[in-house]
């Protein structure tokens, strides 16, 4: 299979791009630090890929520095929607390679999407945030720091969105 894949000598396209390219079109949702919205995204649609077959690898980042472990509230909400490796998840920081290697990348905000674009100009077609790919207007707001049902309030919007870019994927409204 693709983990079967080594890199021998890096050269000037990045291994995480040539492995991509031979696995599954990457959609990569982002948010700021990869603790609240991002892994919410990344855990529900890669549930709903898997159980509806369809070929996609689904991942998650964030702007700022990873290393740390998904928001207590975040990880309690997907533990209760039946996905218990919430809790293993980490957060990592986006990179060129991770952005060239996307089929698409989601943002929970305009200016995540804007700050992507300018660094990534080769890359703008596909960077988007979630609202505006599924048609909605503004941003999905950040919850850290508040209440669960706050939370709970993102974690409805995010599963919303991703039902419809879901359907828009399966119906080929968005080509693979």
């Amino acid at each position: 299979g693709i983990e079967d894949i080594k890199c021998l000598r890096e050269g000037s396209v990045p291994f995480y791009e040539v492995k991509q390219s031979f696995s599954m079109p990457l959609v990569m949702f982002v948010c700021t630090a990869n603790i609240c919205r991002s892994p919410i995204a990344e855990k529900l649609f890669r549930k709903m890929v898997e159980n509806s077959g369809l070929p996609l690898s689904v991942d998650s980042s964030g702007l700022i520095e990873g290393g740390h472990m998904i928001s207590l509230s975040s990880m309690q909400l997907l533990m209760e929607a039946g996905i218990p490796e919430a809790q293993e998840h980490v957060s990592k920081q986006i990179t060129p390679q991770m952005v060239a290697g996307s089929w698409l990348v989601l943002t929970m905000e305009e200016r995540q999407r804007d700050y992507l674009r300018e660094r990534n100009p080769e890359s703008m077609h596909k960077i988007l945030t979630l609202n505006e790919i599924t048609g909605f207007e503004g941003d999905v707001e950040d919850p850290y720091g508040s209440d669960i049902d706050n939370y709970r309030k993102t974690y409805m919007i995010i599963q919303e969105r991703l039902i419809i870019l879901h359907g828009m994927i399966l119906k080929k409204e968005i080509k693979l």
